[in-house]
């Protein structure tokens, strides 16, 4: 895991940089704003460290410009000028932590574990989804016939709407492939599909 440190005391990147490296992290250091943007252009991220209050640089612009560009990066908020409308900034553009100055190794240790572990989780997360997209994608259905051509171009069309989808068929046709299609390829896609055998309920239900 890559991390960059933006702060332009010196203290605060070499403390940073000894103690996320004894934890096994590749630690980076920028003095400025200016440096710290070409860093992150140049190298990918996986946590920012980011003072607030920089020479050159105000720090929520820093914050602003990565959440547009890099939204994977966590970014955990770090000033000696700690106020409650300070962190409540922070967190609202996209800020993953806050940290007020002076903290200890231990606060520093367990920020960036937090970071490192939800970046993880969000991978994990769309790799999942890219798999179940991949598994459910038209090219993997087969069929040349062109009954089932214009039932791609339905699924295409339904597939991005909020609404209802009732698939009619006999058993062993494939009903329950398409519509694992059209939730893959739905705005709900990142979303658990659940399957209900309606057979398993009494009869009053």
């Amino acid at each position: 895991m890559r991390i960059l440190v933006i702060d332009d005391e010196p203290v605060i990147c070499d403390g940073c940089r000894m103690i996320l490296s004894a934890k096994g992290y590749h630690v980076d250091t920028s003095p400025t704003g200016s440096t710290g943007l070409r860093s992150i252009a140049a190298e990918a991220y996986d946590v920012i460290l980011l003072d607030m209050k920089l020479p050159d640089i105000d720090g929520m612009e820093i914050l602003r410009h990565v959440r547009a560009d890099q939204p994977a990066v966590n970014v955990i908020v770090m000033t000696g000028y700690s106020t409650v409308s300070n962190a409540v900034e922070a967190m609202k553009l996209g800020a993953f932590d806050y940290l007020a100055k002076p903290f200890d190794d231990e606060q520093i240790s367990l920020a960036v574990k937090k970071a490192v572990e939800n970046k993880r989780l969000k991978e994990e997360n769309q790799f999942l989804r890219n798999q179940i997209f991949e598994r459910y994608n038209f090219n993997n259905i087969i069929g040349e016939n062109p009954r089932i051509l214009e039932i791609f171009y339905k699924i295409r069309k339904v597939a991005p709407a909020d609404t209802t989808v009732l698939i009619e068929g006999e058993s062993g046709t494939g009903k329950e492939l398409f519509a694992r299609a059209i939730h893959a390829h739905s705005r709900r896609a990142g979303r658990q599909f659940i399957a209900v055998d309606c057979s398993s309920f009494s009869a009053s239900l």
